[in-house]
C-alpha cells in the first residue's frame, strides 16, 4: 500500500500539525506502508526518522486565497501523478480519501471578533471549498467540539466525520536537555505557572492570563510564563504593572524543555480546536486548567473536570488556580490522573486509529 499525505506548511515542529504529520509517518512505516509527503515547506526534521519520500509544490510568491488554491492545485496533479491507494489531506485540499481538518476558522472569528468571518478571507474560503465539495470519503476532527461545529455549518450530517484526538508522543516531550528555570534565574522554592503555545497570542488570550494571574497569591516568588511565537511589547503595559515575575519565551521545536520548568499548565483560549500542549503539560504530569472552548478539555476526566473551566470569567479562573497554588496535595493527585489520562492518548494508541482509518480508506477504494 501506498499512502500520501498532503500539508502546506511543514516547515518546523513547533505546531501540533507538523508533530502530527511526523507521527502518521513513523506510524506508516512501523505498518509497513510506503508514505510519501507533499508539501510547500518541509523540514527534514519532520521525515528524517521515517522511509518517506518527499516532493515539494512551488510556492506562489504573493500570500493570499490564490497562493492556497495554487497549492492545491499542485496537490492535486501530483496525486494524479503518485497514484496512492490513499490519500490524506491535512486542511488545503478537498479531493482526498482522507480529510483532516484543524481550524474552525469560522467559528473561531465569531467567538474572538463577534461576527461572521468575511467572505474574502482565504482560509474560509478555502475551507468552504474543501467542505462543501464532499470530494473526501472520511473527515477527522480533532474534537467533539470541532465536529458539532462543522457538521451544523456545512450540512454534513450523514457524511462520515471521525473525531481522531491528536496523540502526544512521550519521548518527544519528557525528554529535557536544558534547565530552563536556572537559566532564567527562577528560585528552587518558586511556583511557576506557564502557557505553552505555538503562537497566535490573541486566539490563546494571553492577555486574560497575564490579567488574572496578577491576584494570584503565594508564600513564595511566582513566575508567568508565556511561550510562543508573538509579540512581548504589545503587553508591556499588563506586564509593568503585574505584582509577579513575567517571562515571555520563544517557540522552540524542544517543547520538553518549557513542559519541565512548569508546575501548573494554563490555556484560557478564546477557542482552541484540540490543544496539543496541553496533552502534552498532562503527559509531562502537570495539572491543566482549560477553558472549555479548548477540545482537550473533553478528555479531562475525574477530579482534572473541575479544571475544565466554563467561561471566561477572571474570578473562576483566579479561584481554581489560587486552589491548586494552595494544596500541593491536590495538585499532585491531578497531575496523576492527568499522566494516567494521557496513556490513552499516546502517538501509538492514536496512530492505531490513523492506521485503521487509512486501511479502511484503501478497502472501500
Amino acid at each position: 500500500m501506498k499512502v500520501a499525505i498532503i500539508q502546506k506548511d511543514l516547515k518546523n515542529l513547533r505546531s501540533g500539525v507538523s508533530r502530527l504529520v511526523r507521527s502518521e509517518l513513523e506510524a506508516l512505516d512501523r505498518a509497513g506502508i510506503q508514505s510519501i509527503v507533499v508539501s510547500e515547506k518541509v523540514n527534514p526534521v519532520v521525515h528524517a526518522s521515517t522511509m518517506a519520500r518527499v516532493k515539494k509544490t512551488i510556492r506562489w510568491p504573493l500570500k493570499g486565497f490564490f497562493r492556497r488554491a495554487f497549492f492545491k492545485f499542485q496537490a492535486g496533479l501530483w496525486i494524479k501523478n503518485l497514484k496512492p491507494d490513499v490519500s490524506v489531506g491535512h486542511g488545503d485540499i478537498a479531493d482526498v480519501d482522507i480529510c483532516f481538518i484543524h481550524n474552525c476558522v469560522h467559528l473561531e472569528h465569531e467567538v474572538i471578533q463577534g461576527k461572521a468571518l468575511p467572505e474574502r478571507n482565504d482560509v474560509g474560503k478555502l475551507y468552504t471549498q474543501v467542505l462543501s465539495a464532499s470530494q473526501f470519503k472520511t473527515i477527522v476532527c480533532n474534537s467533539e467540539m470541532m465536529k458539532q461545529d462543522l457538521t451544523n455549518r456545512f450540512a454534513l450530517q450523514g457524511k462520515n466525520i471521525e473525531v481522531l484526538y491528536p496523540g502526544c508522543d512521550p519521548d518527544h516531550v519528557l525528554s529535557c536537555d536544558t534547565n530552563v528555570r536556572d537559566n532564567l534565574n527562577i528560585e528552587e522554592e518558586a511556583f511557576v505557572i506557564g502557557l505553552i503555545t505555538s503562537g497566535n497570542f490573541k486566539k490563546r488570550n494571553v492577555d486574560f492570563f497575564l490579567e488574572f494571574t496578577k491576584s494570584l497569591q503565594f508564600d513564595h516568588p511566582l513566575h508567568i510564563v508565556v511561550a510562543g511565537n508573538g509579540k512581548r511589547s504589545a503587553y508591556t503595559e499588563l506586564i509593568n504593572s503585574h505584582p509577579h515575575a513575567v517571562h515571555f519565551l520563544p517557540s522552540t521545536d524542544c517543547v520538553a524543555n518549557y513542559y519541565s520548568m512548569l508546575d501548573v499548565f494554563v490555556l484560557p483560549a478564546h477557542i482552541e480546536e484540540f490543544g496539543m500542549s496541553a496533552l502534552e503539560a498532562m503527559t509531562c504530569s502537570k495539572p491543566v486548567v482549560l477553558h472549555k472552548m479548548v477540545g482537550a478539555s473533553e478528555i479531562l476526566e475525574g477530579e482534572s473536570l473541575r479544571f475544565s473551566l466554563p467561561s471566561l470569567n477572571k474570578d473562576v479562573w483566579v479561584s481554581s488556580v489560587q486552589d491548586l497554588l494552595d494544596d500541593q496535595a491536590l495538585r499532585n493527585r491531578v497531575a496523576r490522573q492527568n499522566q494516567e489520562t494521557s496513556l490513552k492518548y499516546t502517538a501509538k494508541e492514536q496512530n492505531k486509529k490513523f492506521i485503521a482509518l487509512v486501511q479502511a480508506a484503501y478497502q472501500e477504494s
